[in-house]
């Protein structure tokens, strides 16, 4: 099978193949290829391009798309989206298309996989991709955009950010991955952002990854902690839904974000409580940083030190508490971890959730 990875996708205008299969759900790669072959195809000129959706009729419009002469390129793109939608025998009509187009003609196939959570859907589209792979091997070539493994998206994440002349080091790249869960989409979006933030310097740290990542996941959990301790299970249900979003899975979601967070989110406004018990003004708690009695992990003074706009926010928080109500919510959340696991009561991650916010 002709095939080649989306960072080293690079379609030329003298050389276009006839058809592209896009397979991977990398969605920032796809596009990112998809603009590459767009600008191939239009060379020095506008682009002649047409969108369809996979769906039934596809074939047929295929077809009719091709048939037009481009006006303004010597290429008419035609796109099709969304072709994991494709019904089997649609697939084949359009895989047999492939073959008749004339010249002037490139077809570009995007599968957009969506999260199958069946094997029978895992399967169907399994044997839909390879379908159209082997259509497409025999004319053009298959771009893969799918997100790296596990053990290379520290290194990935590197290289894109070198592409666009930015610096990463591998342990700053490895943070990144690390605060994002090992989820590329997540990662990468961050990385983007961190791209823009870092044009001036040339280089990201691990300071930006920390500063970029950390507060703005800290601020989505603060406002489900908030939500939770103050009652309010309308707001509380709402920003779940929100942090049960940011994964393909909702149990991977829980149980690599939402529930660690949301423990380390109470274990700060513990200490928060413990500070102000023993009569500590929040403008000194990130002096307590350097105290043989803060924490190694999670320590509410190390991260003020850090972000010191903080502190009159868990203060404001903890006064509502109360050391027996943190120690309570503690525990909850160590039964709804152990119920994801299979240990105690739960028959999805909404239901094991859904009682701990209520």
């Amino acid at each position: 099978m002709a095939r080649v990875l989306a960072s080293q996708f690079r379609p030329r205008s003298e050389a276009l193949e006839r058809c592209y299969l896009f397979i991977g759900g990398d969605t920032v790669a796809v596009v990112d290829a998809l603009r590459a072959l767009q600008r191939a195809a239009a060379g020095d000129q506008a682009v002649d391009l047409e969108r369809l959706e996979g769906e039934s009729g596809v074939a047929e419009r295929l077809t009719e798309c091709a048939a037009v002469p481009p006006l303004f390129s010597a290429v008419r793109l035609i796109v099709v989206r969304r072709a994991a939608r494709l019904a089997s025998d649609e697939a084949k009509r359009l895989a047999s298309v492939l073959s008749s187009l004339p010249i002037h003609a490139c077809v570009a196939i995007v599968m957009d996989p969506e999260p199958a959570a069946d094997p029978r859907s895992l399967e169907r589209f399994a044997s839909l991709e390879k379908q159209l792979a082997q259509a497409v091997d025999k004319l053009g070539v298959v771009v893969d955009c799918s997100a790296p493994e596990a053990s290379m998206g520290p290194r990935r994440l590197a290289e894109l950010a070198a592409e666009r002349a930015i610096r990463m080091e591998a342990r700053t790249a490895q943070l990144l991955w690390s605060l994002c869960g090992q989820d590329f989409g997540e990662a990468r979006a961050y990385l983007d952002k961190l791209i823009e933030f870092s044009a001036a310097t040339g280089e990201i740290t691990e300071d930006d990854v920390r500063s970029l990542v950390t507060e703005k996941r800290q601020a989505r959990v603060f406002a489900f902690a908030d939500a939770v301790a103050r009652g309010d299970l309308g707001a509380a249900l709402s920003h779940l839904d929100t942090l049960l979003a940011s994964r393909a899975r909702p149990e991977e979601a829980a149980l690599q974000s939402v529930l660690p967070q949301l423990s380390r989110q109470y274990r700060l406004l513990w200490q928060a409580r413990d500070l102000l018990g023993r009569k500590i003004p929040p403008n000194r708690w990130a002096a307590q940083a350097a105290s043989p009695a803060a924490p190694g992990e999670h320590s509410l003074a190390a991260l003020l030190s850090r972000t010191p706009g903080l502190a009159d926010k868990y203060a404001r928080y903890a006064r509502t508490m109360k050391l027996t109500t943190i120690a309570e919510a503690l525990a909850r959340i160590a039964e709804a971890e152990a119920a994801m696991k299979g240990v105690g009561n739960g028959v999805s991650t909404s239901d094991i959730l859904g009682r701990l916010v209520s």
